[in-house]
């Protein structure tokens, strides 16, 4: 019996794959591409106004050029997807008659996104 016991933490041992932060940071921040893709939304940069697919696109090659710089998805949202890094300006989201920052509005789906994953069965504990 303890041979059997033995043999079993120690193959639990050895699949038990952590999360990690950059996993993580990867995830949420892809959660958050998608979820700007897919909303709907119209998003104001620098007065221009863009499409959910365009808003998504630039986040997308804002993070790809930077992602090593970012650790987490809430510096994702404050140094990439909530203003213009040049002029400041915050960049605005108008979605279903409410119009906010876009950094109320990432942050937002950000936290119901967590709350939900953490939520989740399926989802691994760190």
């Amino acid at each position: 019996m303890r041979h059997r016991l033995t043999a079993f933490l120690l193959a639990c041992a050895l699949t038990y794959v952590p999360v990690t932060q950059a996993d993580t940071t990867d995830e949420d921040v892809n959660y958050l591409l998608e979820h700007t893709a897919e909303s709907g939304c119209t998003f104001v940069r620098d007065g221009v106004r863009h499409d959910a697919a365009e808003a998504a696109a630039h986040l997308r090659a804002q993070y790809a050029q930077d992602r090593s710089h970012i650790r987490s998805a809430e510096q994702f949202i404050d140094r990439m997807a909530s203003a213009d890094s040049l002029n400041g300006q915050p960049y605005v989201v108008s979605c279903g008659g409410k119009t906010q920052t876009s950094r109320e509005w990432l942050n937002t789906a950000l936290v119901n996104y967590q709350v939900n994953r953490s939520n989740s069965p399926d989802y691994p504990l760190n």
